[in-house]
């Protein structure tokens, strides 16, 4: 009985050897010594800013007329932006945020577009997202990949396939909560839409698609058990064997 205690006292130290060995070796090879790093920046394509086309009217329009009704039109919509910036070019006007919480106010503001811009897409951008952009970038990273599959706008005369979050800081007016609340709203980007989705991308979370491609593909043709045999019914070892 003894005997029997301390070689189990043996094994077990020599297991806590070999689990501290194991540590510092994967510590040392990894040159990380301590036991959590803070992230700094992070690289994902995100939505930070709209670009236009110019509208084609037909008869001649005097270009610099055209360009200064825009850039009085822009000014206003961007007037109680932060830092952000505006190019303009012969194919149309691109203006780039600094700052990702903006970008939901800047698709609000720019809505009602002067004749001059034909239609607005979204321009994204890989980062690396630092500062107060990195918790944007965390948060469009996690609720992409919290969406359902095939998540489809509510809009019954749209129907795009994949939402895109925006995240959107709010100030409390309560003195005792000095930092912003912060919330994703879900934006859709169909020619129809272009606009953040009431039912947040969940009108379908309990649809499937049709799987019929599935079956034509072949992907369920080989069965791991017999036709006619069920799995709960007792086989010999050599039939099992073959089955596996």
């Amino acid at each position: 009985m003894k005997q029997s205690r301390r070689d189990d006292r043996r094994d077990i130290g020599r297991k806590n050897e070999i689990f501290k060995h194991g540590i510092k070796g994967i510590k040392k090879i990894t040159g990380k010594y301590n036991t959590s790093k803070p992230l700094s920046e992070v690289k994902i394509s995100c939505p930070c800013g709209l670009k236009w086309t110019w509208q084609d009217h037909g008869p001649p329009i005097n270009g610099k007329g055209k360009e200064a009704r825009t850039l009085v039109w822009i000014q206003k919509c961007t007037a109680n932006f932060r830092t952000h910036s505006l190019k303009m070019t012969q194919e149309g006007m691109e203006i780039k945020l600094e700052t990702l919480t903006d970008m939901l106010s800047l698709l609000q503001a720019t809505q009602n577009s002067p004749l001059d811009l034909g239609t607005r897409s979204l321009i994204y951008d890989i980062g690396p997202w630092k500062g107060e952009n990195l918790l944007s970038g965390i948060e469009f990273f996690f609720q992409k990949n919290a969406y359902h599959p095939f998540a489809t706008c509510g809009n019954p005369n749209c129907g795009k396939v994949g939402p895109i979050p925006t995240s959107i800081t709010t100030h409390n007016t309560n003195p005792e909560q000095t930092l912003p609340s912060r919330s994703i709203e879900h934006f859709c980007d169909g020619d129809t839409c272009f606009t953040t989705d009431p039912t947040n991308f969940r009108s379908n979370r309990h649809h499937t698609r049709d799987r019929t491609f599935l079956d034509k593909a072949g992907i369920f043709d080989f069965r791991t058990i017999a036709t006619g045999r069920q799995s709960v019914n007792q086989s010999p070892p050599s039939e099992n064997s073959h089955n596996l």
